[in-house]
């Protein structure tokens, strides 16, 4: 999951936000939470120790796990190439 379903700071908005993490926390599932929001809702309602996996990266976690390349890991690759061939 990355991002909230909601403005969950609030408790009249919470619900769907809420309830996505409780079910995502008693799943059997490998979970991954990316996101600072999400992340700080994790602690809110004390789901942290419940998910397999909690990034504050958000949409640069998204984009990795899609395969694409991230631009400091694209610097420190092509840095480790100039290297490698001196």
């Amino acid at each position: 999951m990355s991002g909230p379903a909601g403005f969950f700071e609030k408790p009249d908005f919470q619900f769907g936000t809420k309830s996505m993490l409780e079910a995502i926390s008693e799943s059997m599932a490998t979970s991954i939470i990316s996101g600072g929001h999400l992340t700080s809702a994790l602690k809110q309602y004390n789901l942290s120790e419940k998910v397999s996996h909690i990034s504050t990266a958000g949409g640069a976690l998204v984009r990795y796990l899609t395969g694409q390349k991230l631009p400091m890991i694209k610097c420190l690759e092509d840095a480790a190439d100039r290297h490698s061939k001196e």
